[in-house]
């Protein structure tokens, strides 16, 4: 049995399609592979907007902090503020170098080898701060980065998590979100890895909460948590073990919530 779940409210005659290619991928990467392997043009909205919706996915960094904004399918990366200009095939190079280095990292960080990590940081700041460095590898570390630390707290783990691990898994799922949620559908699996994270990240970071901070920062990780057990409900469905585990998360913080409410 298929089921094929709506990302938004359709009306007669809407056109329902699907994704050949990672939507994580900027535009460049995505139109090559489906040239190459489906034999076609995309000419869909994300394809049309070279800023795809606001995440700058395709941008790269330039030698002076700005950005070098993407091209079109032939042609330089152009710096609006100082004026520099770097050749496709120059960012098609550095971008090739940083995504083998997340891909490595990554295989590293799901072996449990701490150095995998590490990499994932270090590949962050560079994406972040060096000429060439291709946000959209720097999204790829922040994901992976900031669902490996979760895993790695979670559970028995978790109170022996210290302030600064807490703290920067929300840093890395904050920005990881601020892409996400511009560029993937709602019903997406990516989504629910980012959700899923952010909401235990949450939980992470109240024990580290002042009392008097205590009972907003608690509506915030449920409000997360009940997103995340959303989201496993449009992934997964209703009876999937991803969504029974994060509404029960949020079970148990609503009843907390009360509890703080009633003293």
């Amino acid at each position: 049995e298929v089921v094929l779940r709506a990302r938004k409210k359709l009306k007669a005659g809407d056109a329902i399609s699907i994704s050949y290619v990672p939507l994580d991928q900027p535009n460049r990467r995505r139109q090559r592979l489906l040239r190459a392997e489906k034999c076609f043009e995309c000419s869909c909205q994300r394809c049309q907007d070279p800023s795809e919706f606001g995440s700058n996915l395709g941008s790269v960094r330039c030698s002076c902090g700005a950005l070098l904004e993407p091209p079109g399918e032939s042609g330089s990366f152009n710096c609006g503020s100082c004026g520099s200009i770097m050749p496709a095939d120059e960012v098609a190079q550095y971008t090739e170098d940083a995504y083998t280095a997340w891909q490595a990292a990554c295989a590293a960080a799901a072996a449990r080898d701490a150095r995998g990590l590490e990499n994932l940081r270090k590949l962050r700041r560079r994406c972040e701060r060096d000429k060439g460095g291709p946000l959209f590898v720097g999204h790829l570390c922040d994901v992976q980065l900031g669902v490996h630390l979760v895993k790695a707290w979670e559970g028995a783990h978790l109170k022996q998590c210290p302030e600064t691990a807490a703290r920067e898994v929300i840093e890395v799922l904050t920005r990881a979100w601020s892409v996400a949620e511009r560029i993937l559908p709602h019903a997406d699996a990516q989504r629910l890895l980012i959700l899923g994270a952010f909401g235990k990240a949450k939980l992470m970071l109240l024990r580290f909460v002042r009392p008097a901070e205590r009972s907003t920062a608690t509506r915030d990780a449920l409000r997360h948590l009940l997103l995340a057990s959303e989201q496993a409900r449009l992934c997964l469905g209703a009876e999937s073990h991803q969504h029974a585990e994060l509404k029960s998360l949020a079970d148990e913080l609503r009843r907390h919530l009360a509890q703080i409410r009633d003293r």
